[in-house]
């Protein structure tokens, strides 16, 4: 790629219909400041209306959720498609929690639950849900991401900015220790950019064009969800010594924790257009970044 040097280009977005399950790739989409149109619209939690995600349940990875017509459609392999309207029906609201965030939800059904539970064999039910319409998620990382943001089921932040640099030089890392290459899709980005060194992400303040800017607010902190091979649904060998391998090279001064990627809002109109191609410029920070501990 020849840009220059202070500019990035976007060669990846991806949505994710449902939290935790196969994310879609997008040549483009729609943003605002709750993130990309349509995602993580729905959640899956247990019957206490906690979430849950690949962490102890890897195989919903292998759940792969679009939008169809006037349904969400679920795949799984071996199994008929669930399909669930996306027009709201009456229903009881209940308080369904992300991290330390309280959310009301709907319930998508019997029939959903009955479908997860055939596909997922989890030991305890599970229920699919979506977001009471008209709710405003209070966020607990608010401090970080300014007090008037708002998301719908992602972990933290409306976006998830990763930098294709800071993938080549993981695997470049993973090389010399003898490990096979990650991909990017076991850090469910929603923004994948070119054009950067590696890692500078993390020192940048924002990525700016005429219609808005993307403000990246702190860096992500990663889990054991890129330990899950997405197209198996197992922990693997690569993706632990990812996890190993991130925390050895990129720590916040005085920390080592395995970072990857950055949390970002959306300064700019609501419905703007943002696509595979787009081109920003990156301002850079004067202040010392901070991690993601959720």
């Amino acid at each position: 790629m020849n840009l220059p040097t202070d500019t990035c280009q976007v060669t990846g977005l991806f949505v994710y219909p449902v939290k935790a399950l196969r994310g879609v790739a997008l040549a483009r989409s729609r943003i605002g400041a709750r993130g990309l149109d349509g995602d993580r619209e729905w959640m899956i939690v247990r019957e206490d209306g906690r979430f849950v995600s690949q962490r102890e349940l890897p195989r919903l990875a292998l759940l792969a959720p679009r939008y169809e017509d006037d349904s969400l459609c679920i795949e799984a392999p071996g199994r008929d498609p669930l399909r669930v309207p996306l027009a709201y029906h009456a229903a009881e609201p209940f308080t369904a929690q992300v991290w330390s965030d309280a959310c009301e939800v709907l319930d998508a059904g019997p029939e959903a639950s009955r479908w997860l539970q055939a596909v997922v064999q989890p030991q305890r039910p599970l229920r699919l849900v979506r977001m009471r319409r008209g709710f405003r998620r209070r966020l607990a990382r608010a401090p970080l991401l300014g007090e008037a943001t708002t998301t719908a089921f992602a972990d933290a932040a409306p976006f998830l900015v990763v930098n294709i640099a800071s993938l080549q030089a993981l695997n470049a890392g993973l090389a010399q220790r003898g490990q096979p290459a990650v991909g990017i899709e076991r850090f469910r980005p929603n923004i994948v950019v070119d054009g950067l060194d590696a890692f500078r992400e993390h020192a940048l303040a924002a990525l700016q064009r005429d219609e808005g800017s993307f403000r990246l607010c702190y860096p992500c902190e990663r889990c054991a969800v890129i330990t899950v091979d997405p197209a198996l649904g197992v922990r693997d060998e690569p993706g632990r010594a990812a996890f190993a391998m991130l925390a050895a090279m990129n720590p916040l001064p005085g920390t080592a924790k395995p970072l990857f990627g950055i949390n970002a809002t959306w300064q700019g109109g609501e419905g703007t257009s943002l696509g595979v191609g787009d081109v920003f410029v990156a301002r850079e920070s004067t202040q010392e970044p901070q991690g993601d501990n959720p």
